[in-house]
């Protein structure tokens, strides 16, 4: 499971992910994703599953993209928007 300090998270915007879990779980205090969140990831290639709180409404664009081993993201009702190729290169 993810750690805290694995989360860049400004004002309530989750600006990168820097850990190596392979289940991540994003905070209940993110509202937004922000574009690449998650981008940096890639070359790890570690995640393969994805939980997105309640209090997520904004996923921008790319933000999981190249992220090419996730199989699994658990969303809930009230994400307001989805960016553009926001899981672009995912399977």
């Amino acid at each position: 499971m993810s750690n805290t300090h694995d989360f860049l998270i400004e004002n309530g915007v989750l600006k990168r992910y820097k850990g190596t879990d392979t289940e991540v779980v994003i905070p209940e205090c993110v509202t937004e994703i922000e574009k690449c969140a998650f981008c940096f990831n890639r070359d790890k290639d570690t995640i393969t599953s994805i939980i997105i709180p309640p209090s997520v409404i904004k996923i921008g664009s790319g933000a999981f993209s190249g992220c090419k081993n996730i199989t699994s993201i658990t969303f809930f009702d009230g994400i307001e928007e989805i960016g553009d190729r926001a899981f672009d290169f995912c399977r």
